[in-house]
């Protein structure tokens, strides 16, 4: 008798024009496909609507057809800059997200599943939440937007978890948790999971101070880019000063909260090595790429990428 297609739900998928995140959601999709051909396999994105929902996974539906990519079913964190909009625009905002959050809050309060996510993880067999540094409550993050962003972002997994489902984070960063209330509710929707594979030697930590049953630590994926020599790609291999296999490659990151000071200094370490590599012979040239171009201002590498 044939079985039936698995049925994959693959929760906080962010956005293909950030690459290594891109990459963490395609790696993820061919071990799914390698480990059940044929599964069924929807993604929801970390965002409900607008723009960082427009072509967020073109890229994923173009490698894997088949592909379900569907916005977030839960209210998402304010976006943007909040000095731009104003403190008054600022607090009606936080005040209507807490509002439209309430009803997650409360079933986390009674240890119910969440209703933005029940139906959805209902017809699934696992849950799978996609890694990258999305599972945290820093200091940056004011703790009145950390908690309902919190419960966004965990909703599917506590959901599964409520539901029986088994439920898998793969490719993470974990914490920090600056703000008591944050690691709380981290730790309470945290505590069904069945595994977490993290990416660095410091999420393990956290991972078993949140309740995961079961913790593992594996190269990151989001250097596990597909290559394609595109004509653009090739037209900037010619411009090279030298033979490819001989350029040291650069990527830096700004830093999502605390720019300016932060940013100086990854920038001049950066630049340290490649002056000591290029004076010790082991590479013949430096090329800097900026990692991501969006799709928010936080995440565009070009202006720190100009700076090294």
């Amino acid at each position: 008798m044939s079985r039936d297609p698995m049925r994959v739900l693959l929760a906080n998928h962010w956005h293909d024009d950030n690459r290594g995140d891109s990459a963490i959601t395609q790696g993820i999709l061919t071990l799914i496909h390698a480990q059940w051909p044929g599964a069924h396999v929807t993604v929801t994105a970390l965002a409900e609507t607008g723009a960082l929902t427009e072509g967020a996974g073109r890229h994923l539906k173009a490698a894997f057809p088949g592909t379900v990519v569907k916005p977030s079913p839960a209210p998402t964190e304010l976006r943007g800059n909040s000095a731009a909009r104003g403190i008054v625009r600022t607090l009606a905002d936080t005040g209507v997200l807490w509002l439209r959050s309430l009803p997650s809050l409360i079933a986390i309060a009674r240890r119910r599943p969440l209703p933005a996510w029940e139906s959805l993880v209902t017809g699934h067999d696992v849950v799978v939440l996609v890694g990258g540094s999305n599972v945290f409550d820093d200091a940056g993050v004011p703790a009145v937007l950390g908690i309902p962003r919190l419960a966004a972002v965990l909703g599917p997994a506590y959901t599964a978890a409520r539901l029986g489902k088994p439920v898998v984070l793969l490719g993470h960063t974990l914490g920090p948790f600056d703000h008591a209330s944050g690691r709380r509710l981290a730790a309470r929707m945290l505590r069904g999971a069945d595994l977490a594979v993290v990416r660095e030697n410091g999420s393990v930590k956290v991972a078993k101070n949140l309740g995961i049953a079961q913790v593992e630590e594996a190269p990151d994926m989001a250097f596990a880019l597909t290559p394609s020599r595109t004509p653009r790609v090739n037209e900037m291999l010619r411009q090279l000063p030298c033979d490819p296999a001989r350029i040291l490659v650069l990527s830096v990151r700004q830093h999502p909260t605390h720019t300016g000071t932060h940013d100086d200094r990854l920038v001049g370490e950066f630049a340290q090595a490649a002056r000591t590599l290029l004076a010790t012979g082991d590479v013949d040239g430096v090329a800097v790429v900026a990692h991501t171009t969006g799709p928010t201002p936080i995440e565009d590498d070009r202006p720190v990428s100009r700076q090294l």
